[in-house]
């Protein structure tokens, strides 16, 4: 069977890069919808070739529904893009306790809030379309220094990001006592460059994107 292709065209691309759109706040947490699932292939940090599920969500609010501003305070009525290669080959825990991202994201999926639950049996079409809750941090792009987005923390949509009488994930209740991150994260040499490969791989795109 002969293999087809795609090509944007130069509207659709300039439409998803996100261009100069201004990112949002970091340290904050926003509703966000699964709207696209892909199977990769690409080299880990290590340079092996390893499986990934990419994953689209649109930001459509902050975490309690209020409407989505970015750093300069300007609405964002349709909503923001943002990618994430998620390693489904670790759904363990880091050294520290806290469940990975691909353990976050796949329980968040299902609206367990238990990171310690086991769940088996997930795939793609019970994903898509759900409703999750995105942590964000700022950082600064190596191309041309410009801040934007990326996903450090996913959660089920629970309680309210902030002031709420209940919140269910350790990460939210710790989030709760940060201020809004409006200035750049650093970001480790070799996640950098994961990015990078992240923007390649869009065909110029960085991880927030309309």
């Amino acid at each position: 069977m002969s293999r087809s292709y795609s090509v944007p065209s130069q509207e659709e691309i300039e439409e998803n890069s996100g261009g100069d759109r201004v990112a949002l706040p970091g340290n904050e947490q926003y509703l966000a919808e699964v709207v696209e699932l892909e199977d990769i292939t690409k080299p880990n940090f290590d340079g092996k070739m390893q499986d990934y599920l990419k994953c689209k969500w649109n930001i459509t609010s902050f975490r309690d529904g209020s409407d989505l501003e970015d750093l300069d305070q300007t609405l964002v009525p349709d909503g923001r893009w943002i990618w994430r290669d998620i390693d489904f080959a670790r759904v363990g825990f880091m050294r520290d306790g806290t469940p990975s991202l691909a353990r976050q994201f796949f329980l968040s999926a299902i609206g367990q809030s238990d990171m310690t639950a086991k769940i088996e049996d997930i795939s793609n079409d019970d994903i898509m379309g759900k409703q999750m809750v995105l942590t964000l941090v700022v950082y600064n792009k190596q191309k041309d220094g410009k801040q934007a987005n990326r996903v450090s923390a996913i959660s089920p949509v629970r309680a309210p990001r902030r002031g709420g009488a209940t919140v269910d994930a350790a990460s939210s209740e710790a989030l709760a006592t940060q201020p809004a991150n409006t200035t750049a994260t650093e970001l480790p040499p070799e996640m950098a460059a994961a990015v990078a490969d992240l923007t390649a791989d869009l065909g110029g795109t960085e991880e927030n994107g309309s």
